[in-house]
């Protein structure tokens, strides 16, 4: 396939990065193609339920050219990063010139709560009032 000995593994909360570089004498589609059928083939033993891996091909020696900070005074920060994922990311992927767009910081819920009322009506204590407690 044309590979480097160079591979770099890059892992976040809830994700993975895996770069890998390709001599220059290898015809880079074909390469893709390859990766994307060997990717094909190991996602049958990847657990259920994560999202389907992603490939594209960069240039290393892109650079990042803008990194954004997004705050708000009126939003959640759950609120704040689903309008990032699924309405900025899009805009930002589908602008001429843009290779890829990272979030940085942003974190899926991991933990679900179910409420016990009868509990929470023993200790006079709300669904609200517990929710804003373990949200801060």
């Amino acid at each position: 396939m044309g590979l480097r000995t160079r591979y770099i593994l890059i892992c976040r909360n809830g994700s993975a990065r895996i770069s890998v570089e390709f001599d220059l004498k290898q015809n880079i589609d074909v390469a893709l193609q390859e990766v994307q059928a060997k990717l094909s083939r190991a996602q049958r033993s990847l657990p259920d339920g994560i999202e389907p891996p992603t490939i594209s091909k960069t240039n290393p020696e892109d650079q990042p050219i803008m990194w954004l900070t997004v705050s708000s005074q009126t939003k959640s920060r759950q609120e704040l990063m689903t309008y990032v994922r699924d309405v900025l990311k899009d805009k930002f992927t589908s602008l001429p010139g843009v290779g890829d767009v990272d979030l940085g910081g942003y974190v899926e819920p991991a933990l679900r709560v179910w409420a016990n009322k009868a509990a929470l009506n023993r200790y006079a204590f709300t669904c609200t009032g517990y929710h804003q407690f373990y949200s801060e």
